[in-house]
């Protein structure tokens, strides 16, 4: 039998009650489907020829559209409210914001390469055709990276996904947080995934906490050694330098017929990511794309989502203690969200002076930026050795950090406190609303106490953020 619509979801709106119960249930149909997507309106719909929607051409690193995310165990159910005799008391998710565009400036420097690129093709003229055609689809208001319609659809149905799983922790607006980085594109996502869960922006104030949410702005060390400093892309540029990416572009330059010029891995890397937010917005077809064209052969794909990772490893995961020591503000808040509902579950569930008030959801919407580092700081998806621009041979097809998977648009963690027949309680983690195993305690749950512990060992109650990213210009720092 399907599980009963949260009572947020029945509320009648005056003037509009016929409309939203239409709309709701076409929600609850799509979310029941296990649905991620819908097109924008008005947007055309072709078939894709079939080598190029298949695994590794539809993996577009933090381009990736969350429709093509991979079940990392699909034969295990999604996470829900209730199972194996234990209930959900609290669900705590870190969001990213859904599909977006690029930004103006990537926008620019695309024109210009497709200007130099067109001017030389000679084997394909149909292809210098559309790659003098190409304009820019997003919209660029603002800067760019604006949250598209599908993005906005991407958030609507997964809150709509995430109500029906958890009715009870989502019930009432009044045990539901909300926190959202100041970027357009994390706020708007997050007022999409509430409506999409019956919920209103009006009933719940979605709270920006930049301090949270966006903690790495606020680390000079980390922006001046890593962001901005060398040691972050280190590992990238020796891999945008070596073999592997000087053959992919060389094949793609002889493929199209480039006579007169040099296409580089920086334009085969830009194409990339360009194909990638033009697919998840579904704003072309491949054989429509200039971009895609470019990166359609398996190896020079599979070199640039490398080349990629590399980046995000370096500066956002494994790569650094730093890189992910940063997010303890967003770690340790986890910990005290989980703290006062195991209080509150063990009072009895009333709220009081020895159990304080916990809210049975928080939400925190924000980027990759603030996913990866999280995800590392709890050991997860770390590989046995670093990724560097040496491991592409081992890394090619086996590695667990691989951000098509972990943190595509609308990328979703979660963590669930579930108490139990006998008492005990347990944290079950999620990613894109599949269930992970927990090398914690080799299992897909672990003891609350456990987890805990394993929580303020990695970011203890005396950890100083600012005397971690105190940085004194021309001073090195050991990483």
């Amino acid at each position: 039998s399907l599980p009963q619509a949260p009572r947020a979801m029945q509320i009648k709106m005056p003037g509009k009650a016929v409309c939203h119960c239409l709309r709701q249930a076409l929600l609850v149909v799509s979310a029941i489907c296990l649905a991620v997507w819908l097109p924008p309106a008005g947007a055309k719909i072709s078939a894709a020829p079939p080598d190029i929607v298949q695994p590794p051409l539809n993996r577009f690193g933090t381009k990736t559209a969350y429709r093509n995310v991979e079940r990392i165990f699909p034969d295990l159910p999604a996470p829900s409210g209730v199972a194996d005799g234990c209930a959900a008391r609290q669900l705590i998710m870190m969001l990213r914001h859904g599909s977006r565009g690029p930004s103006v400036k990537q926008v620019r420097r695309a024109e210009v390469v497709l200007h130099r690129l067109a001017s030389a093709f000679r084997s394909e003229p149909a292809f210098a055709k559309t790659a003098t055609g190409w304009s820019s689809p997003f919209a660029l208001t603002g800067g760019g990276k604006s949250l598209s319609n599908v993005g906005h659809q991407e958030h609507e149905l997964l809150g709509s996904r995430i109500a029906l799983r958890y009715p009870n922790l989502l019930a009432s607006h009044e045990s539901v947080a909300v926190l959202s980085s100041s970027s357009d594109r994390a706020f708007e996502s997050a007022k999409s995934f509430l409506h999409g869960a019956g919920l209103t922006d009006a009933e719940i104030a979605v709270r920006v906490a930049d301090a949270h949410i966006r903690f790495y702005d606020d680390c000079h060390k980390f922006k001046a050694t890593i962001d901005d400093g060398p040691d972050g892309k280190r590992e990238y540029r020796k891999f945008m330098a070596g073999q592997e990416l000087r053959a992919a572009a060389k094949a793609a330059q002889e493929r199209l017929g480039l006579t007169d010029i040099d296409l580089s891995p920086a334009d085969l890397a830009m194409a990339f990511s360009l194909c990638g937010m033009e697919m998840a917005n579904n704003l072309t077809v491949p054989s429509d794309s200039p971009w895609c064209r470019l990166v359609q052969d398996p190896d020079a794909h599979e070199a640039v989502e490398f080349l990629l990772d590399l980046k995000h490893y370096w500066r956002k995961s494994h790569g650094y203690d730093l890189s992910s020591l940063i997010a303890c503000p967003l770690v340790s808040d986890l910990a005290a969200n989980l703290v006062r509902a195991a209080q509150r579950e063990r009072a009895g569930g009333a709220a009081s002076a020895q159990a304080p008030v916990a809210n049975s959801t928080v939400l925190y919407f924000g980027h990759a930026e603030t996913l990866f580092p999280v995800m590392a700081r709890l050991g997860l998806f770390k590989d046995p050795h670093h990724l560097t621009h040496e491991s592409y041979a081992a890394h090619r097809q086996s590695r667990q950090f691989r951000a098509s998977r972990l943190v595509p648009f609308g990328a979703n963690f979660a963590l669930s406190l579930l108490s139990c027949q006998d008492g005990s309680l347990y944290v079950q983690p999620a990613l894109n609303e599949s269930p992970l195993f927990w090398t914690l305690c080799n299992h897909y749950r672990c003891p609350l106490d456990d987890v805990l512990r394993m929580l303020d060992s990695q970011c203890p109650q005396s950890f100083d953020f600012e005397a971690v990213c105190a940085h004194k210009a021309g001073v090195r720092d050991e990483l």
